[in-house]
């Protein structure tokens, strides 16, 4: 049998009084004891007003707008599709002409060049192979005229043309009749000529440093070279 309501120091319980409001006595003691004593008592979930519920929602529309408009305007790299597709590292015949339009990025080589052999002041200074195997492992060749003396493809012995694209293992020349070639780098020793008189391109001198450089030591892509540390170690295809 259920226990009576228990009655507090001031009174009946809020509960049956409640219902003695509505009730009788015994029909509210009876609702009492059969359908709410001892029974748990479920509570709906607190509802969100909706202009609370509105205002969050734009709030984070808002900030979702913000952070889309930021990722749109920094730059975002190309992926290697797009730049096939783009054909932004492709370099085209270009005729007779294309040799002079190089021609300034040459000069800008030889102005390089020279700063870092130390020959921009001093013409006849005299390079030593350990001194000058460092600097120019490590330099950029973007804009150097250079001429294959040995490769494992004899069809390309002979070749000459100013590098327009030093990429990680190959060479990228156009000839002075404006021809694209590609060359590379394994097993290739290329000779570089530094014309430290006249800054054309045309004249050699046999005063000019003349180097061969092998290409298995440059497979690397230019920004890779300038901060690597190479070791001298024996090359087995000479």
């Amino acid at each position: 049998m259920a226990d009576p309501p228990k009655e507090t120091a001031k009174g009946p319980s809020p509960t049956l009084a409640l219902l003695r409001r509505c009730h009788s006595p015994d029909t509210a003691k009876e609702i009492f004891t059969s359908k709410i004593q001892h029974h748990p008592l479920v509570l709906a979930p607190t509802t969100v007003v909706p202009s609370v519920l509105n205002a969050r929602a734009v709030r984070r529309a808002k900030r979702a707008e913000k952070n889309r408009r930021k990722r749109a305007l920094r730059p975002q790299p190309l992926s290697a599709k797009q730049k096939r597709e783009s054909k932004i590292h492709d370099v085209a015949d270009g005729g007779d002409g294309a040799w002079e339009r190089y021609a300034g990025l040459r000069l800008l080589w030889l102005g390089y060049i020279k700063d870092i052999l130390g020959l921009e002041c001093d013409t006849k200074r005299v390079l030593g192979k350990d001194e000058a195997g460092a600097m120019l492992v490590g330099a950029d060749y973007h804009g150097a005229t250079v001429t294959v003396v040995r490769c494992n493809c004899v069809g390309r012995v002979g070749i000459e043309g100013m590098v327009v694209r030093d990429g990680m293992g190959i060479f990228t020349l156009i000839t002075r009749k404006g021809q694209v070639k590609k060359i590379p780098k394994e097993g290739t020793i290329f000779r570089l000529e530094i014309d430290t008189e006249g800054e054309d391109g045309q004249g050699k001198s046999s005063a000019n440093p003349t180097f061969e450089i092998h290409g298995d030591g440059l497979k690397y892509r230019p920004a890779e070279r300038a901060g690597k540390k190479f070791k001298q170690r024996n090359v087995p295809n000479i």
